[in-house]
Order: structure tokens, then sequence, then C-alpha cells
């Protein structure tokens, strides 16, 4: 089984949290969100929905 490695670039862009995978925005998968955690989720909510950039937003998800 052969196990491959991906960069994820996690920064700041305006307001939100920007977590990229690729060489920018345009190309690459992306996912923002107001906190780091926020747009790392949002990066793989992008990733099963074929690329398409997703935001979470404040309080989407439950703190159980």
């Amino acid at each position: 089984m052969e196990t491959e490695v991906t960069q994820i670039n996690l920064y700041k862009d305006g307001d939100a949290w920007c977590a990229l995978i690729g060489d920018d925005i345009q190309s690459g998968t992306c996912g923002f969100g107001q906190t780091k955690s926020d747009a790392l989720r949002a990066l793989a909510i992008s990733l099963n929905l074929n690329s398409t950039p997703a935001i979470i937003e404040p309080n989407t998800f439950r703190k159980d």
C-alpha cells in the first residue's frame, strides 16, 4: 500500500483562515473558516465536494 504526502498551507486571508492544497486558490483545493480548525474542516468538505471551496461559518458545529 502506497502512502501519499500532501502539504496543506494554512494562512490568514483577510478576516478568515485559509487551508490550501496546491499552488493557489484558483487551481488548488481550499477551505475557509474563522479559526484554523474551521478552515481545515472546510478543506475536508471541499475535498469531498470535488474541489468546490467551502466556508465554515461560526457556530456551524455543535460542541457536545
